[in-house]
């Protein structure tokens, strides 16, 4: 099952809430790879991959090789194993940034990703992709390779306001590339709770995309804690499973997997 998080906004909680619920899946049992899927390489670093622009292949690599029509390298050459997570990961690091370039001329250029995914789905139970906050074929690719979508937001105007225009992509990937294709819902992060305008926006959120599209119950609250993870180059789980932020995830991937469906490890 292939879930991708996404919002074409930045700095809406995406990687965080990718690398995370990766390695809750992973705790579960579950066999877990974590693609990312973004040029800045923030999943690669944030779940604890050292030196991520020295890395001998990463993602950017094999897609190439792709769309080349070459020999992919050996799994074990690209995917990374977090044997403390018992998680897999493929990573990405700059590099990834050339490849809406390298798609322009591809054939058949928004599949190459899935057929990638592919290659891997038999080997795990779930596959989750950070995907880049932006939109064109780089995206488009993983709209098609992907079973779920789950939309990432703060409780923010410049963040909500991105969200019609994606689902509308999302509708136009449905209808043209992946009849299947699924918006699990919307998920909300850095959520203060005590605002007024934070108020405002929940109620328009509700009001608006909620009559259609399930906002998944769980809120992410905002908390120091995160980035304090995030520098220690591991998730929020790992690093205070006490923590409320650690509380929801947790909330949220189980309410995930109620929707997808729970595949027993």
């Amino acid at each position: 099952m292939v879930i991708s998080i996404m919002n074409k906004k930045g700095g809406v909680g995406k990687t965080t809430t990718s690398t995370t619920l990766a390695s809750i899946l992973a705790s579960k049992g579950k066999k877990v790879l974590l693609i990312d899927y973004d040029g800045q390489g923030n999943a690669t670093e944030k779940i604890g991959i050292e030196d991520k622009e020295h890395l001998k292949i990463t993602l950017n690599d094999v897609l190439n090789k792709i769309i080349l029509e070459e020999e992919l390298p050996k799994k074990e050459e690209y995917i990374i194993n977090l044997k403390d997570q018992n998680l897999d990961v493929i990573p990405a690091n700059n590099e990834l940034y050339a490849l809406q370039n390298n798609l322009v001329n591809a054939d058949y250029r928004e599949l190459i990703l899935k057929q990638l995914i592919d290659e891997l789905r038999e080997d795990y139970e779930y596959i989750i992709i950070d995907c880049l906050p932006t939109l064109g074929t780089v995206l488009k690719n993983a709209m098609v390779a992907s079973d779920y979508i789950v939309l990432v937001t703060n409780p923010e105007t410049m963040s909500i306001d991105a969200l019609p225009d994606m689902i509308k992509n999302i509708n136009s990937i449905k209808r043209k590339g992946n009849p299947t294709l699924t918006i699990a819902g919307i998920l909300v992060t850095k959520a203060d709770g005590r605002t007024n305008i934070e108020k405002v926006m929940m109620r328009e959120l509700n009001d608006t995309i909620g009559k259609e599209y399930y906002i998944f119950d769980s809120v992410v609250p905002a908390t120091v804690k995160i980035e304090e993870a995030q520098a220690m180059k591991t998730t929020i789980n790992y690093y205070d499973n006490t923590s409320p932020a650690t509380k929801a995830y947790i909330a949220f991937t189980d309410e995930l997997l109620k929707i997808v469906g729970d595949i027993k490890g």
